[in-house]
């Protein structure tokens, strides 16, 4: 995914969040964007205590930096602090080594 394509997928997410239930974090590199990630708050009462991370791409370019361990130490106390969340999940697409 290169620059433009990231830019416009974090603008779409922001665009479609509801500040109650969603937070994005996004990490720059030199003044340009490298990375983001989107944490949403279950919405059903029983489980609203906890959240899941989406969408967690990182510039090709900048990888191996530890951006990604960097936005996850991020929303970790994003999901506690901010949000009040107790357990935090993670979604990554299979088949690509991420699991």
């Amino acid at each position: 995914m290169d620059l433009a394509q990231t830019a416009s997928a974090v603008e779409a997410t922001v665009e479609a969040l509801a500040s109650e239930t969603s937070h994005p974090l996004v990490v720059h590199v030199e003044g340009e964007l490298a990375g983001r990630l989107n944490v949403r708050r279950d919405p059903f009462e029983l489980v609203r205590h906890s959240g899941t991370a989406h969408h967690v791409p990182t510039r090709p370019a900048v990888r191996g930096r530890g951006l990604g361990v960097q936005l996850m130490r991020e929303v970790r106390a994003l999901a506690r602090k901010r949000m009040g969340l107790e357990r935090l999940h993670l979604a990554a697409r299979s088949g690509t080594g991420l699991e």
